[in-house]
């Protein structure tokens, strides 16, 4: 395996969590009978660049079917995300109806909605149908492919260059990051701003996240490894943004090379503390990898003893994340009997692997349960809440990483 950002052959084992299904491959109840498809879910890091990457053994559109399941929508703490962000960009950037914002994984119009209803013309470029449909249906023009260099010289000949391009949380999912950043250049012109937002991998380090490892994410990226991977293709860091977001987010602001640009002082700050993490040191990925056996053991520990208690335990969330943890540490349904989810796409499926079925939040209300995981903790505390208004006795709720933790 070569490094997908530097091409080196100098790759070393950082987190093996076995084999598991593709966590987004959600399982009809027709199909039940069949046998999954099981993958290795191996990471490994760049020792001369330090990009964590997955090995490869699926393409992308095995992963981002028609039938892809996660509409950003549903989050009301990613939405409120998403309308702050149109605001900031739309004052600073001087966003007006001559202008256009284009958006690389547009998913179902969660952001661009905010810049239609002021009039501002938008883009969106999403590859699974379900999603697009839903934006079409806000009004949003999408174009349903996946963005590459060779899509970006296509769209030249039929857009005008834009303003602003944004990437949330897709550069993880692209399996070719430099083709993927070269086709991002050539949609820009000397005043063209890209907003690119992804998880933090100190973040990820820090708060032991194994649970974000799945197949759909091809890489994983500090600001240090980012700063590599846009030097290669021409680009310039000109600003970054610590967010809340997915457990710690970077959002990195881009412009063109040999273009007027000044750099804020945060980039070179948030390098210096990469740094000082550990972040360019291979025996950080090390230390990690040797940690993580932990998570494992509690969380197999904590399910035992739900169930020899005879304590009602369900599910929420069925995120990527649950596939990733509850497949690592082989739960099955005689341990949660289910998990509730929002997305009516999600309900009455199951959670690939091990199969546990995905139910509506009807049910586990009326199941009343004693424990609620909450899967996404990233946005435990919106769940939590919103729950505890509707159930009609105390829940205690608990996440699974870093540590089997209650939810205060």
């Amino acid at each position: 395996m070569f490094c997908r950002v530097c091409k080196s052959k100098n790759l070393i084992n950082f987190v093996d969590l076995g084999s598991s299904p593709p966590s987004n491959s959600l399982i009809e109840k027709s199909v039940l009978k069949i046998t999954d498809k099981y993958y290795p879910l191996n990471t490994k890091v760049c020792k001369d660049c330090f990009t964590v990457q997955v090995e490869d053994f699926l393409e992308a559109d095995e992963m981002f079917s028609s039938e892809y399941t996660y509409f950003s929508s549903f989050s009301k703490t990613w939405l409120n995300h998403a309308e702050r962000f149109s605001r900031k960009t739309i004052k600073e950037l001087k966003l007006s109806n001559d202008s256009l914002v284009i958006e690389i994984a547009s998913n179902d119009g969660y952001l661009l909605q905010f810049y239609q209803e002021k009039k501002i013309p938008c883009l969106g470029i999403e590859p699974t149908l379900s999603t697009a449909k839903a934006a079409e249906e806000k009004g949003i023009k999408v174009i349903k492919e996946f963005f590459n260099k060779k899509l970006a010289i296509n769209l030249l000949k039929k857009f005008k260059k834009p303003d602003l391009i944004i990437a949330n949380n897709v550069i993880a999912h692209v399996p070719n990051p430099v083709d993927f950043l070269e086709g991002v250049k050539l949609l820009m012109n000397e005043n063209t701003i890209c907003s690119i937002e992804f998880h933090s991998l100190k973040e990820l380090i820090s708060f032991m996240a194994i649970d974000t490892i799945y197949h759909e994410h091809y890489s994983y990226f500090s600001l240090t490894s980012f700063k590599n991977l846009v030097c290669q293709v021409g680009l310039r860091i000109v600003n970054v943004e610590k967010l809340s977001t997915h457990g710690g987010s970077l959002r990195v602001y881009l412009k063109k090379e040999n273009t007027e640009f000044k750099v804020s002082n945060l980039v070179e700050k948030i390098l210096k503390e990469e740094k000082d993490f550990g972040i360019s040191n291979i025996d950080t990925y090390s230390k990690f990898s040797k940690q993580i056996e932990n998570i494992k053991r509690n969380t197999i520990d904590f399910f035992d003893k739900l169930y020899r208690n005879n304590i009602k335990v369900a599910g929420y969330g069925a995120a990527a994340k649950a596939s990733t943890i509850l497949n690592y540490a082989k739960i099955d349904s005689d341990f949660l009997p289910f998990i509730a989810d929002a997305n009516p796409n999600k309900v009455g499926k199951y959670i690939p692997g091990c199969r546990i079925p995905i139910k509506s939040i009807e049910e586990i209300l009326k199941f009343n349960p004693d424990v609620i995981i909450i899967f996404p903790w990233n946005l435990e505390k919106e769940i939590k809440e919103d729950l505890e208004k509707k159930m009609n006795k105390k829940i205690d709720f608990f996440r699974l990483i870093p540590d089997v933790t209650k939810i205060q």
